[in-house]
């Protein structure tokens, strides 16, 4: 599962400065490990993956061009590690997100296009990762890593209630610690990734990073062509508008007050 971040050099000229690379045991990060990467010497660039919700469904598109735009500048100012993030300081019925399996696809594949991916890293810092499908997808699709950081808050929650604590006391569930907890979740999530790849024949997490062997259902070729390039997609499906629809749906229901309007 060990992956390798920053900025790749030409396999057939081999030369000292493209050994220098970040390595990292697992592919799931936790909130000090993802700090950690700013302070390892590599040049990050943290990129917001959120969007305002006045521009209704059409603004999702313009949302995921302005952040491919974005990632561009970004790695001509020399990143060499992107964190694509939907972290935010107050939740808002004036800002959504971009769905993050849709802006890791959207920004790898147009530094593809720009002849740029090979130079950058790609991280997601996200609070819409938590099973090992999600994981996998994310991989994928481009992402060497994944901070999930809502699945490890919702960990340390469930630690800190007073029905976990009272059936820890009981001995009712094993007792651990609240860094046991979160570890078990990582090692839960890393045992599900070995067992994807064990299914796919395949033995480096590092040969399924942005191999993309999937097969899209419901997905249309609109938002296929924008985020999941060369994925099959025999029935077809949600377009981009759809799409933005239902995160529209879905943000509303912690606001109801945008349903009313």
């Amino acid at each position: 599962l060990e992956m390798h971040l920053g900025r790749r050099g030409n396999l057939l000229q081999p030369i000292p400065e493209a050994a220098r690379l970040l390595k990292i045991s697992s592919p799931v990060l936790n909130e000090t490990e993802l700090g950690k990467l700013s302070e390892s010497g590599m040049q990050v660039a943290t990129l917001s993956t959120l969007y305002s919700t006045a521009d209704g469904p059409a603004g999702l598109r313009a949302a995921i061009t302005a952040l491919q735009e974005r990632a561009v500048a970004a790695v001509q100012g020399g990143a060499e590690i992107l964190i694509l993030s939907d972290r935010t300081d107050g939740l808002s019925p004036d800002t959504t997100y971009i769905p993050p399996l849709v802006a890791i696809g959207s920004v790898h594949h147009h530094l593809i296009r720009q002849g740029m991916r090979m130079q950058v890293s790609i991280v997601a810092d996200t609070a819409q990762c938590w099973s090992t499908h999600h994981f996998a997808c994310a991989v994928g699709f481009g992402a060497s890593a994944v901070c999930p950081y809502l699945a490890l808050e919702s960990i340390r929650h469930w630690w800190n209630s007073d029905r976990t604590q009272n059936l820890m006391g009981s001995g009712k569930l094993p007792a651990c610690s609240i860094e046991q907890a979160q570890a078990n979740y990582r090692a839960a999530v890393e045992a599900g990734l070995l067992k994807i790849l064990s299914k796919m024949g395949i033995s480096l997490l590092a040969s399924y990073h942005g191999a993309q062997i999937f097969e899209a259902i419901g997905i249309g070729r609109e938002l296929i062509d924008l985020a999941f390039v060369g994925t099959p997609s025999r029935v077809g499906g949600l377009g981009v508008a759809e799409l933005a629809q239902e995160v529209m749906t879905f943000h509303a229901t912690a606001f109801p007050e945008l349903t009313a309007k």
